[in-house]
């Protein structure tokens, strides 16, 4: 193509692409050739981007397989009866000593394959889809839908109606009750919300961008895009020389370096400016972060690494957990439970409360309460509840009150008087929790030392017990 210079003199304009030299007017030019010659832009899908960028794809994998993960439980509505659980520290059983796993449900279903399809669907699409099979009697089979072939019908008055599948060009209706489908909540009046992946889009396709540029441009032999400009129409065999060199440098990496004497009267412009320039790792971070806090919060450490140690790690699972996850499973479980389960007569239940995570802390909460309980500082309602136990009722507390009545009735000590004078001199025994088994143990050897202090006859105890310490001895 023709450019014009400063001094008003035209000149010949080739722009190497693709391993050829290309003399094209100027007019010629489509968007699609400068997409391709300085980067092209690509879909914003959230779908794609989630193949194509790997913070995004990690992101939602963790999402996905943790909340997949997560305790579990199966309930029936009447009578509360727990009939399913997965993923339990350790096993529960039926009265028969049975194991409660989900395979035993009336119905086919692989709950963690479901489970992580529709959190990923959630993230990606905000929208998972369930097709319930039915015979004449009953639920025979849950299966997975692509939400992307699935579509809401409705009616003007009475809302959603039925479902539209398309698949290979082939529209099926499937009714209401035989879908069970969770949306992600958003402002419009029906269907689906935004996704969290939808919302990382843009930083998403930041990434994308400067992993494609750097993949031509070292796909291209390292050279940026560079016009090459001539004062003069150089002559045929001129010409073939410079195609030729030019070439063999476009055409990849394995022919990127060479020597060539070339004609003075050449000159090259690079239109795109050198790598060290566009501050690629920190526009890299900068993305990287977007998607990280879109998607998973501040778990950082979880989808790069690097956390400085446990404590930090722990710190940022537990946020995961409580800010992103659990509030997750509980929206995505009570739309389960309204689509399917409850018409089933179960309840599908989540327990975070039994993740080894929380567990942890849970017990670093209970030893500190029994500390305080020693101290008198808390009673053992309060103990109980921090322990995750209900509050005792009336009667315990009745029941627990006379017991130790009759310990500290049991610790009153008559002992013998040198001048014959019998009358007791009561010494009472106000016994901890702590003390209370160590207690019964001593009034097995009580009466036999009383028994031999009348006649003065020596008694030794065999052996001292480990929990009778000497500041826990009566």
């Amino acid at each position: 193509m023709k450019v014009a210079t400063r001094n008003g003199r035209t000149v010949n304009a080739h722009i190497l692409d693709g391993g050829q030299v290309k003399d094209i007017p100027f007019s010629a030019i489509t968007q699609y050739d400068l997409e391709r010659w300085f980067g092209g832009k690509t879909s914003n899908d959230p779908a794609q981007l989630y193949a194509r960028v790997v913070t995004l794809f990690r992101c939602v994998e963790l999402r996905a397989y943790k909340l997949a993960a997560m305790p579990r439980q199966i309930e029936n509505i009447e009578s509360g009866e727990v009939v399913a659980v997965a993923n339990f520290p350790s096993p529960v059983f039926d009265d028969k000593g049975m194991p409660l796993t989900e395979e035993l449900l009336p119905f086919s279903i692989d709950l963690d394959d479901l489970l992580i399809r529709s959190e990923m669907a959630q993230s990606l699409l905000a929208e998972a889809y369930w097709h319930v099979l039915r015979n004449r009697v009953k639920v025979t089979e849950v299966r997975w839908l692509d939400p992307r072939t699935v579509s809401p019908n409705y009616a003007m008055y009475k809302g959603l109606v039925s479902f539209s599948r398309v698949v290979n060009g082939r529209s099926s209706t499937i009714p209401v009750e035989d879908m069970a489908y969770v949306w992600r909540p958003g402002l419009q009046e029906t269907g689906p919300g935004v996704a969290p992946a939808q919302a990382a889009a843009r930083d998403a396709g930041i990434d994308d961008h400067m992993k494609e540029f750097i993949e031509i441009f070292f796909e291209k032999g390292a050279m940026p895009t560079t016009l090459f400009f001539s004062e003069t129409r150089p002559d045929e065999p001129e010409r073939g020389r410079i195609k030729k060199y030019l070439e063999q440098m476009m055409s990849g990496i394995g022919n990127a370096f060479g020597i060539e004497v070339l004609n003075t009267a050449l000159k090259f412009e690079q239109l795109t400016p050198p790598l060290k320039e566009l501050i690629i790792p920190d526009i890299s971070d900068r993305a990287q972060n977007g998607i990280i806090v879109g998607l998973v919060g501040g778990a950082r450490s979880a989808i790069l690494g690097g956390s400085a140690n446990f404590a930090t790690a722990e710190v940022e699972d537990i946020s995961f957990y409580d800010k992103i996850l659990i509030p997750e499973v509980t929206m995505m479980f009570k739309r389960l439970n309204r689509t399917f389960f409850n018409g089933q007569g179960l309840r599908l239940r989540a327990r975070p409360d039994l993740l080894e995570v929380f567990q942890r802390q849970e017990g670093k909460k209970v030893i500190d309460a029994t500390r305080l309980f020693d101290r008198g500082a808390i009673d053992t309602d309060e103990l109980r509840e921090a322990a995750g136990y209900q509050p005792r009722t009336k009667q315990e507390k009745e029941a627990a009150l006379q017991e130790i009545r009759e310990l500290e009735e049991a610790t009153t000590v008559a002992p013998p008087s040198t001048n014959g004078d019998t009358r007791s001199s009561s010494i009472r025994i106000a016994p901890m929790p702590r003390q209370q088994n160590a207690i019964a143990e001593v009034k097995q050897w009580e009466r036999k030392v009383l028994k031999r202090l009348p006649t003065e006859r020596p008694y030794t105890i065999p052996f001292t017990p480990e929990h009778l310490t000497a500041e826990e001895r009566p």
